[in-house]
């Protein structure tokens, strides 16, 4: 497959013929890299024996020393007893955690240990030993994520020096942190010369080059190490955690391993590497695991060095060459039932891992193959084993049920949100009818009324407070997301998640969860490497939704209890929804579409009214006359009462243009929702193709000089007696979106949104911060799927003493 990414020509090899007629046949045209952006930070490629070109004599010089002083039989063979001990380490780690019921995190003691051996034997030191471990996974973690994120600079070689996602920085400072622990194990050595170690430092310190006798510069040791450790550990720690992940999945396969385990290991308290041979299951459930989730899918990519030809089709010299190992270990034409995870296939087959077969290539092939593979190898059989061996293993009460990994299962959750139903679907009318009904009709609308009352209330007090206290500093966006958080959880929950912490833990998942949805994704522009999930992106969102599934769980499973113990209902939208029965098959919600219309709501509700809020105060403080003339209307519409009213709103007109004026320069989500065609159509005199995805540029057409004059500027009084309304029926207006799609919590978010701000206004004086003053508020935008302010808006807020009414 030949793709045009912007201005780079890049081939992808999906099948084994193709791998290896670039692996094999043709590896020295094929054996140059090329060399991500970002891997250009702090001059890595041209020291990195993972990024050097073979012509170059340091790359040899480089793998020569690795193969022959640490990943060598005989140097393997002479650290066996190290990856014992390590593996001791590890058994002994997780049988405390047990005796102490905590749940294992498999990924992370397998990548401790890791890190651990590599340490041992680079180092002769633990760097758990000072609390390094920590330090080193995360940067590690932190490097390889930042490599993997598509980068324009690679599609568009042309703008890489303006570095646009700030790659290369992130990445610089990611070496920096790693280059710090790497000194300081250099410094340490080369002040301790006088006792040799005889591990891998000192190979590197002693080595001379036998051209001209120069040792290796700092540089080339601190990219080595970098190679070495992350290519070693994470690769390493997620193929172990895969592989639990695929045993608890399938128990039948969990139950063989452990019958031949006990077959060949009898009575033995520990597994030694020469019982590995004996365990042929195991060794096909490791095969089994490589071919399903190979380390790098990918592998790293290539350069064509010269013009070739691949399978009759042409490869231009300066191609970026990519080997689709993920899906070579999923071609039906190549294994029966791929998606199906069956060691057996195995069983019989003399198929391997070594680079030979080019239907299973998980450490690559030819002169670029994985230097590390024979440590690698070891280690996986070794901990998966004696993790076997030694526990019984089985998933928490809470995911018993739902099997392993939820970032498999992302398309399915998303399938039961009312946000992304079809309306075609039975499913969708329901929620909708539900939450429009029992949640924001304008009766229950009403119903509510003095809680709503209530939240503000108590953000007013909790901003006096804070200027009481001195603390006059007031992050907006953050009060207000807090009082509409509390406002939808005591409506929904009738309890204020900030009664156990949960406000700050939701508002963070919620954030996140904002966060991630907003960030471009290659999956969806070129759909065929959505599996690969390349940007981490479902994996991310998986980790976002189990966090908030297990806070809304909690609440659902303490209401059922209280309903059982049949305690006095509480009349909230949760028991409306627990009492629910379809009226076609007398069948309730099920857990997951509770989950997901929760998610929904917290999420659709509380960052985009704060959001509103916060844009409003940031325009009104970067234009006085504006906050002046509302300050005046309320002055005039409120007089001294000290709290405002719902009633008192449609009297505020300037306050409602204020609002109307942020909705147009500022709306919520400045895309709306995506949208697509279910038939070809024509719009505007252009044909639409069915299936075309269908974006609403809501914040574009708010700047449109042919409906607005100067649409830059923030000018409230554009309407002032002016109709255009933004619930849906005037299109230069659309907030909300409009139609069936239009977002069902507008009545609830307008009446916040407006109650929120006038009371702000009302009860204090606002002011920026003196260090800011000079300069303004920041009025950069941060977009994703909401339009948020690039800089939390920070003021200072003195409080109006205003006569009590009566």
């Amino acid at each position: 497959m030949t793709l045009r990414l912007g201005a780079v020509t890049t081939v992808v090899a999906s099948s084994a013929d193709a791998a290896r007629d670039i692996l094999q046949r043709h590896d020295a045209a094929f054996s140059a890299r090329s060399v991500p952006d970002a891997v250009r930070a702090c001059a890595h490629d041209r020291f990195s024996v993972g990024w050097l070109p073979p012509s170059d004599p340091r790359w040899r010089t480089l793998r020569k020393v690795c193969s022959a002083e640490l990943f060598s039989p005989s140097r393997l063979d002479a650290h066996q007893s190290l990856r014992r001990e390590k593996v001791r380490e590890l058994v002994s780690h997780v049988a405390r955690l047990s005796r102490e019921g905590a749940a294992v995190d498999v990924g992370r003691v397998a990548f401790a240990t890791v890190l651990n051996l590599l340490s041992r034997t680079i180092f002769s030191a633990d760097l758990d030993d000072r609390g390094g471990s920590e330090q080193l996974r995360d940067v590690i973690t932190e490097f390889t994520s930042a490599v993997g994120v598509p980068n324009l600079s690679d599609f568009f070689p042309a703008i890489a020096p303006l570095d646009p996602q700030r790659l290369r920085k992130r990445l610089a400072r990611v070496f920096q942190r790693l280059h710090a622990i790497f000194d300081d194990q250099i410094e340490r050595r080369v002040l301790d010369r006088d006792s040799p170690k005889n591990d891998f430092l000192d190979v590197l310190l002693d080595h001379r080059s036998p051209e001209d006798g120069r040792e290796f510069d700092r540089q080339t040791l601190r990219s080595l190490l970098t190679d070495l450790f992350s290519a070693g550990a994470d690769t390493s720690s997620a193929t172990v955690e895969w592989a639990m992940a695929e045993l608890l999945q399938n128990p039948s396969a969990m139950a063989k391993a452990r019958e031949e385990l006990a077959q060949v290991i009898g009575t033995k308290s520990e597994i030694e590497e020469s019982d590995i041979g004996q365990l042929k299951y195991l060794q096909a459930i490791v095969k089994e695991v490589f071919r399903l989730h190979p380390p790098a899918p990918f592998l790293l990519p290539r350069q064509a060095v010269a013009t070739m030809e691949v399978g009759g089709y042409t490869v231009p010299k300066g191609t970026r060459v990519l080997v689709n190992v993920w899906a070579i270990g999923r071609d039906s034409k190549l294994w029966t039932e791929p998606e199906k995870f069956m060691p057996e296939r195995f069983l019989g087959r003399e198929t391997d891992y070594r680079g030979r077969d080019f239907e299973l290539l998980p450490f690559g092939s030819g002169r670029r193959i994985c230097p590390g593979m024979p440590l690698a190898v070891r280690m996986v059989h070794l901990m998966l084993a004696s993790l076997l061996y030694r526990f019984e293993w089985r998933l928490p009460g809470e995911a018993d049920g739902n099997g392993v990994d939820m970032g498999e299962k992302f398309g399915m959750l998303l399938g039961f949100s009312v946000s992304w139903l079809p309306p075609s679907d039975p499913r969708w009318r329901t929620l909708r009818k539900v939450c429009s009904a029992e949640l924001f009709s304008p009766s229950r609308l009403d119903a509510h009324h003095s809680l709503r009352r209530e939240k503000v209330r108590e953000l007013v007090s909790h901003v006096a407070r804070l200027s009481r206290e001195g603390a006059a500093v007031v992050d907006v966006g953050r009060v207000a997301f807090a009082t509409v958080l509390n406002l939808l959880s005591r409506t929904i929950f009738s309890a204020d998640l900030d009664d156990r912490g949960g406000s700050e833990q939701l508002r963070d998942v919620i954030t996140e969860f904002t966060s991630a949805v907003g960030v471009p994704n290659l999956s969806d522009f070129f759909p065929a490497i959505a599996p690969l999930d390349p940007q981490r992106l479902r994996k991310r969102l998986a980790r976002v939704f189990q966090r908030l599934h297990a806070i809304f769980d909690d609440q659902i499973e303490r209401r059922v209890l209280e309903r059982d113990a049949r305690e006095p209902p509480k009349n909230d939208f949760l028991d409306v929804l627990l009492d629910h029965r379809s009226p076609e098959d007398g069948r309730e919600f099920d857990r997951q579409t509770l989950r997901s219309l929760l998610t929904d709501l917290f999420s659709a509700g509380a960052d985009t009214s704060s959001a509103t809020v916060e844009w409003a105060m940031a325009e009104l403080l970067q234009n006085p006359s504006a906050m002046a003339k509302a300050r005046e209307e309320l002055a005039q519409v409120i007089g001294t009462k000290s709290e405002i009213e719902e009633s008192d709103i449609g009297q505020l007109k300037y306050l409602q243009a204020i609002v109307k004026e942020v909705f147009r320069l500022h709306p919520p989500a400045p895309f709306l929702l995506p949208r697509q065609a279910v038939a070809t159509m024509e719009v505007g005199g252009y044909t639409v193709p069915k299936g075309t995805r269908v974006l609403v540029n809501v914040w574009a057409i708010g700047r449109d000089s042919k409906l607005w004059t100067e649409p830059e500027k923030f000018m409230p009084e554009r309407f002032l007696g002016r109709e255009t309304d933004y619930r849906g029926r005037d299109f230069e207006l659309l907030p909300f979106g409009s139609g069936r799609r239009i977002c069902p919590g507008m009545p609830l978010a307008v009446r916040m949104v407006h109650l929120l701000l006038a009371s702000l206004l009302h009860r204090f004086e606002w002011r920026l911060p003196r260090e800011v003053e000079g300069n303004g508020v920041d009025m950069g935008e941060k977009f994703g799927m909401l339009l948020g302010l690039a800089t939390p808006l920070h003021a200072i807020a003195e409080p109006i003493q205003v006569k009590q009414s009566c």
